[in-house]
């Protein structure tokens, strides 16, 4: 055990925490306070991973679904159940799959070899879904539950012309915009709750020690004159 730890009174610690019950509630504020501000500042980064992974970047990848329940590399994922026994998930889930055992995978033909991206097509007209299938070759179309997607290669979704890239990824945009306002609101309450944290502690701190120099302060004028 520590010096630190052996100086430390508890019946001194006990006694202090007494002179706070009179601030329970400016005391038990600046407790929320912190417990919600770390909690929200823990989410921000993974609201940002996640932007990046599933919005902006949007990364997918192809496994044989027989190898897929044997990798314990696999993240929590979603995951898409695609046409000839293929099930699609973010390629950042297989960032823990190591590079022989890929390499061995994609050999077999059992991971893809590029980039895929996967997106819904319920809500896209069919005008754009023949579109898509025009000009992308690798286009694939399946179903999962009562909701239909697509899964094309990166290099034939940036080959897609404007009008249509931006149809195919509306749902990213949606989702980033969204998970921005999720950012900027809990970045707000981050520092709401911080100053909120200060105020609390510092009325609680302020009104201790004035509590325990009165308390001192009557306990020296109530000492008889041979204390002196």
């Amino acid at each position: 055990m520590s010096k630190i730890a052996k100086e430390i009174d508890t019946d001194i610690i006990r006694k202090l925490l007494g002179f706070t019950k009179k601030y329970s509630l400016w005391f038990s504020l600046a407790i929320a306070a912190l417990v919600i501000s770390t909690a929200a500042e823990l989410a921000l980064p993974v609201i940002l991973q996640r932007s990046i992974d599933r919005n902006i970047m949007a990364r997918w990848t192809w496994i044989d679904s027989g190898e897929l329940e044997s990798l314990s590399q696999v993240k929590e994922s979603v995951t898409l159940p695609g046409p000839d026994g293929k099930t699609f998930l973010l390629s950042s889930d297989l960032k823990g799959l190591g590079s022989g055992r890929r390499l061995l995978l994609q050999q077999e033909g059992k991971l893809a070899l590029e980039d895929w991206y996967v997106f819904s097509t319920s809500e896209l007209s069919r005008s754009i879904t023949e579109e898509t299938g025009r000009s992308a070759s690798t286009l694939l179309l399946f179903s999962e539950g009562d909701e239909d997607f697509g899964a094309l290669t990166r290099d034939d979704l940036e080959s897609l012309d404007r009008d249509t890239y931006r149809a195919v990824r509306k749902a990213d945009a949606d989702g980033l915009k969204s998970r921005v306002i999720q950012y900027f609101v809990l970045m707000i309450l981050v520092m709401f709750l911080t100053f909120l944290q200060i105020i609390a502690m510092a009325w609680t701190s302020q009104g201790v020690m004035k509590d325990i120099r009165l308390k001192m302060f009557d306990h020296i004028m109530h000492q008889s004159l041979s204390f002196l």
